[in-house]
């Protein structure tokens, strides 16, 4: 019989998130046959396959050392945690030591309760998860191993957060807090579902946060495509990144995902100001578009890569462009811009002297775009 498993509900971003986890902990268990479905904000898994979770336990116990080690250097070991601080904009060293605390707390946790917890729709009531006044006031009494709750991290849910806005004040200590096996799959959703932009300013610090769900259904072997390209990457730059920008350059970089229909981004931002921490609200976008473009940009041009990081990357005004070009491929409007996006491109290179043996690379570009 196949295996039924639902995402909480909690949010789009986290259970997008979730949904990453889930997939990833039954591939190491075993599951390649299956199918993910869009049901408003959760997602529904079948697999299809029998699966072997001592195989899926045996990664999360080389995990949980890592976080171990994490703790005891004071800086992120492996790659898992190295997204993990990544995806962070708060560099206090005690926030990104919890942090790690609270992972390693979960995969305790989960190794006696399992995937399992997830065949419950009502998984939320059950496991008391939500927003909580404070850990003190609000932990339940429970036997259940279980019952222990966690704090969402801004970056796995930005509608969350220490603070509540209620009748337009700023309620401390309202925290949304999840269980152990909600913290432990949105955070393998982080690390292997998603491609994260890190921004490192002067007075700014930012990650953009880009992932693929589906807008309707998936077939398991898509979803594992989108996690062998996403997983561990992400890229630092020294220029604002606009939002539109960051999922044509998300596909730029790693492995060619190939046209998936019915594929949508969601793309949410962290940032730091001074002393101020923002969380603008997510975005949600169809890319079947480009999704064939970029997969026909780097077919034409293969160092198509090497130019975002030598050159569009390399000041605002490329990224600027980049956005544009993102925009306009979204939105169908290719065949009106073709060649007043290509003219903008030219223009830059030309003008950055260490960028104009990417020249020849234009009529590529035209003949990768009018395929659309």
């Amino acid at each position: 019989m196949p295996l039924e498993l639902y995402t909480p509900g909690h949010n789009l971003v986290t259970d997008s998130l979730i949904m990453h986890g889930i997939v990833r902990y039954l591939i190491w268990a075993g599951a390649r046959h299956g199918s993910v479905e869009r049901i408003g904000e959760r997602f529904k898994i079948i697999i299809n396959d029998d699966i072997n979770e001592d195989k899926a336990i045996s990664e999360l116990v080389r995990l949980q050392r890592q976080c171990i080690s994490t703790v005891n250097l004071g800086e992120p070991v492996g790659l898992f945690l190295r997204k993990v601080w990544a995806s962070n904009v708060n560099e206090q060293k005690q926030i990104f030591s919890a942090w790690v605390n609270s992972l390693s707390q979960s995969i305790t946790t989960f190794k006696s309760i399992k995937i399992n917890i997830y065949k419950d729709v009502n998984h939320i009531v059950k496991n008391n998860e939500g927003r909580k006044p404070s850990k003190a006031k609000s932990r339940r009494k429970s036997s259940r191993v279980d019952s222990v709750d966690l704090p969402v991290y801004l970056p796995l849910g930005p509608i969350y957060g220490k603070y509540l806005s209620k009748d337009y004040v700023a309620k401390e200590n309202i925290q949304y807090r999840v269980c152990p096996a909600c913290f432990l799959m949105a955070n393998m959703g982080l690390v292997y579902g998603t491609f994260i932009l890190r921004v490192n300013k002067v007075n700014k610090v930012s990650s953009i946060m880009v992932t693929l769900i589906p807008s309707s259904k998936a077939d398991l072997i898509d979803i594992m495509l989108i996690q062998r390209a996403f997983e561990y990457n992400y890229r630092e730059f020294n220029i604002d990144i606009p939002i539109l920008a960051a999922p044509l350059i998300a596909l730029s970089f790693g492995e060619t995902l190939y046209a998936f229909e019915n594929m949508d981004a969601l793309i949410w931002i962290y940032e730091r100001s001074g002393i101020f921490m923002r969380i603008p609200n997510y975005i949600q976008v169809n890319i079947e578009e480009l999704l064939k473009a970029i997969s026909g940009i780097k077919y034409y041009i293969p160092q198509w890569p090497k130019i975002l990081n030598d050159c569009l990357l390399e000041n605002e005004d490329g990224s600027i462009i980049l956005a544009e070009l993102s925009e306009i491929i979204i939105n169908n409007m290719v065949k009106d811009n073709i060649y007043s996006i290509t003219r903008e491109i030219t223009k830059f290179l030309k003008d950055k002297k260490t960028c104009v043996m990417y020249l020849n690379v234009i009529k590529s570009l035209v003949n990768a775009l009018a395929e659309l």
